[in-house]
């Protein structure tokens, strides 16, 4: 089967400025890392398209024609990337694909995407699983949706390797900061942070060799400064 991630954009943009237009743009680290996985652990192909960023850049594409050859839609969103994360699923959906939600919003309002699938906590086991049974045609009642149990932690997050080659770093570049997590989730129970239940009030840190070689990587690309997206650092 084929795999498209689809970056959804955002409603009220207001970080970057680019000809007087504000936009929201960075590295899609998070559709990196689910990529990664399913592709080192499988045989299925992969496709990520940052269509935000491709808008920003004025770099055409053709959202339709992505999702026609595709076999499987993936969106993450939050709130502020619901309403255009819900469209593209119902494109994929009149167009007979598979859709698959994920992340802190679709987790708390799985009505309101209306995917197929909903992920509920860390992706990257569970949507190998249940990519995994739908391409075999069994039962995709896996772990870690929101209409099974939920699944344990991945204990080592250092096999989980981004695949950046699947971005545009090269464009990348000269328009955002690089982007690095040393760690998972916050052992901290805010009242207004989503974060903490998000991941089962649980921080899980990367070896120092492995943000190391993650930095060396962005420098050879050419990135200047990196920044540390932790929910807590300490």
């Amino acid at each position: 089967m084929k795999v498209l991630f689809a970056e959804p954009q955002v409603q009220y943009p207001n970080k970057i400025q680019r000809n007087g237009v504000r936009a929201e743009v960075g590295i899609r680290l998070n559709y990196a890392l689910l990529a990664g996985y399913l592709r080192d652990n499988s045989d299925t192909e992969v496709r990520i398209q940052p269509y935000r960023f491709y808008d920003f850049i004025d770099k055409p594409y053709s959202l339709e024609q992505d999702i026609a050859d595709a076999d499987i839609v993936c969106v993450g969103a939050s709130t502020a990337e619901a309403k255009s994360a819900r469209k593209i699923f119902e494109e994929a959906k009149r167009q007979g694909k598979i859709t698959i939600a994920g992340g802190i919003f679709p987790t708390a309002n799985q009505d309101y995407l209306q995917a197929d699938y909903t992920v509920v906590g860390e992706g990257e086991q569970t949507l190998l699983e249940l990519v995994q049974a739908l391409e075999k045609g069994e039962d995709p009642n896996v772990l870690g949706l929101s209409t099974t149990k939920r699944r344990p932690a991945i204990k080592n997050i250092d096999a989980i390797k981004p695949a950046y080659d699947l971005l545009p770093m090269e464009l990348y570049r000269d328009h955002v900061k690089g982007l690095v997590y040393s760690s998972r989730g916050c052992v901290n129970a805010c009242d207004f942070c989503t974060v903490s239940p998000h991941w089962n009030r649980m921080q899980r840190h990367r070896s120092i060799e492995s943000v190391v070689e993650e930095l060396e990587m962005y420098k050879d690309l050419g990135f200047n400064i990196v920044n540390f997206k932790d929910e807590s650092l300490t």
